[in-house]
């Protein structure tokens, strides 16, 4: 049920943020588009609290992936992407000028 406050419904949170969201979509997008991950990086570098939380949670999950390994497939790409993103991330940080290191544009060639 859902509470009222001065008179109006109170909205429910929504399952993601914003920047989870972008986090979401700019991953999939490269995944699917020759792994390029220019924009997932932007987003990282520009949200990088956000992106320090997914991080966490992706380093936890390559250790469990490496101690699996002789049992699951485990893809080494994983780990030079999550390299990459701290890297956005601590960028970020430090400088916030996100746009001048990291481009996202669908005409943007690959390197």
């Amino acid at each position: 049920m859902l509470g009222h406050q001065r008179g109006r419904i109170a909205e429910e949170e929504p399952l993601m943020s914003a920047p989870e969201l972008m986090l979401l979509t700019s991953y999939l997008m490269a995944d699917s588009a020759k792994q390029d991950y220019h924009c997932l990086h932007r987003v990282a570098c520009q949200e990088p609290a956000k992106a320090k939380q997914y991080l966490a949670a992706a380093k936890i999950l390559l250790r469990a992936g490496k101690m699996f390994e002789p049992v699951l497939p485990y893809d080494s790409k994983y780990e030079r992407l999550v390299e990459d993103m701290q890297e956005a991330v601590d960028f970020g940080t430090k400088y916030g000028t996100c746009g001048q290191k990291y481009t996202c544009s669908e005409n943007r060639k690959s390197k």
